[in-house]
């Protein structure tokens, strides 16, 4: 949830300052009518598609184009899968046909079946701009029932992450897994470190929507604490960064403020 705010040049500066290789956006980029003035003129210097060393990947986003999305991005559909390192990331689109049976649903289900079987590959990654679970704030979770659709698939074939936005703020779960409609806690530490796959097969679901659009006390709201989040907050703009160790079987992961400021950390850990 970028946007063309003094913020969202902090936070695209922050990128730069912490030395990001990847960027995984969660849709809602440009607020105006002009989406390349925001590529060239914001979003640049950390776009591979316009010579920066910063590789930018994108969700699809109520406030965007789904046109310019699949044009800048050099995507088929406005959901994709990519390889990076030994993560490989699955980007949805809220915005389009999420059922199951869906060109999108199926396509989702085949790039997970695919996975099962590459060794080269310890993480799953999985981004889309609606969320599927938050705190009571601006936006409700599961809008487009992700969790009946989605999180078995994304359990059965080990999706460790859900990035989303939406709302802006920032949200994160303890490891969860499905109950019904909803999601209950796997893990109740709050830090880890969480072993993938223990002691049951779970998800940490986050929304990172501090990129910009709003900023200080224009920030969503959050009007409860669910069980599941173990840390939320809606003070600053920044980023979530994970860094990769341990041959990259190790990552830590934290909320980084514009202002340099470390919040939540914790870690994932796979064998």
């Amino acid at each position: 949830d970028w946007g063309e705010e003094n913020a969202t040049d902090d936070v695209v500066q922050l990128i730069l300052d912490r030395g990001v290789n990847l960027v995984i956006g969660t849709g809602d980029n440009s607020y105006t009518s002009s989406d390349n003035e925001w590529y060239s003129q914001v979003i640049k210097p950390i776009d591979d598609n316009q010579g920066s060393g910063v590789r930018f990947e994108s969700a699809n986003g109520n406030h965007d184009s789904a046109s310019s999305i699949k044009s800048h991005f050099h995507y088929q559909n406005t959901y994709t899968s990519f390889d990076f390192e030994n993560v490989h990331v699955l980007i949805l689109d809220t915005e389009s046909d999420m059922s199951i049976g869906s060109n999108q649903h199926d396509f989702a289900t085949s790039d997970l079946e695919a996975q099962d079987s590459r060794s080269e590959i310890d993480w799953i990654f999985v981004a889309f701009h609606h969320p599927m679970v938050t705190a009571d704030s601006d936006h409700s979770g599961n809008e487009f029932e992700q969790i009946e659709n989605y999180m078995d698939l994304f359990l059965e074939h080990g999706v460790s992450l859900v990035l989303c936005g939406h709302n802006h703020n920032f949200q994160r779960t303890y490891p969860i897994k499905r109950n019904g409609g909803s999601v209950t806690r796997v893990i109740t530490d709050s830090d880890g470190p969480y072993v993938k796959g223990s002691p049951q097969k779970w998800l940490v679901h986050v929304i990172s929507g501090g990129g910009g659009h709003d900023s200080g006390g224009d920030l969503y709201p959050l009007k409860n604490e669910p069980s599941f989040n173990a840390f939320q907050e809606n003070q600053d703009n920044g980023i979530f960064l994970i860094e990769a160790s341990n041959d990259g079987k190790t990552l830590t992961c934290k909320f980084i403020d514009i202002g340099g400021g470390s919040h939540d950390n914790f870690t994932m850990t796979t064998t």
